[in-house]
């Protein structure tokens, strides 16, 4: 049995309320981002992305206590801010039941983070291509090839002032409950995970020891998972 809410609650405030307002939001998000963009986004784009979230109906109990999104109109574009929230809280879901259910057949779940050298504009589009071949590649190595499963998410930070691009990869491991454990032969240290990576980047990135991350995760809820689902969903707002 999966436990989750699906739809966000805040105290004295109805969910769909909360729903309308994130929307309204993250609508106007993207009427900025229109605004960024009006000499590259084809005109059959741009029209979608304005009514993006505009036309919703929602099915009510008879208490008007419990609220269900039935038709919208969405304009699905990866680069809307309101698309990306809802496929996040969908991701969140999905991954949060997933999660739970390991966690119930007795594994552990940890939270892995691998990072190199930040890159310009230009080399953004290698460096993501490279990361997500490194990564695939490490996993059928040693150690990770023997993880029961695993689950990762990319995601890209910029700094405006230096005008460089950081991305770096989120991932969650289901582990066995020996796991992490000095005696256990299939444990991964960060060293461990330092050196594959580096290996595997081929020298094209530097990484730096103290930047990778290995660390369990406490449980298995939406809002733990939301934290790695979310990624994709993050604004410079």
């Amino acid at each position: 049995m999966c436990n989750n809410d699906i739809t966000p609650k805040q105290k004295n405030q109805r969910p769909v309320d909360d729903f309308l307002a994130r929307s309204a939001e993250k609508s106007w998000q993207m009427q900025r981002m229109i605004e960024y963009g009006r000499d590259v986004m084809p005109e059959g784009r741009r029209n979608a992305a304005m009514g993006c979230g505009k036309f919703l109906t929602f099915l009510h109990d008879k208490d008007m206590t419990t609220s269900k999104l039935e038709i919208g109109f969405f304009c699905k574009n990866r680069l809307c801010p309101g698309c990306a929230w809802r496929k996040a809280a969908h991701d969140a879901v999905m991954l949060s039941c997933m999660l739970q259910e390991a966690a119930a057949r007795g594994y552990k779940l940890f939270f892995a983070t691998l990072t190199a050298k930040t890159c310009k504009k230009e080399d953004l589009s290698s460096a993501i291509e490279l990361y997500d071949k490194a990564y695939t590649a490490m996993m059928r190595t040693g150690k990770f090839k023997r993880l029961p499963g695993a689950i990762r998410k990319l995601e890209v930070t910029y700094n405006a002032e230096k005008d460089w691009y950081h991305p770096h990869i989120h991932s969650v491991w289901i582990v066995n409950q020996s796991w992490g454990r000095r005696n256990n032969p299939d444990t991964i240290t960060v060293e461990e995970l330092t050196d594959a990576w580096a290996h595997q980047l081929g020298g094209v990135y530097a990484v730096n020891a103290a930047a990778q991350d290995i660390r369990p995760v406490k449980s298995a809820t939406r809002e733990d998972i939301m934290e790695f689902a979310k990624y994709p969903a993050k604004s410079c707002e």
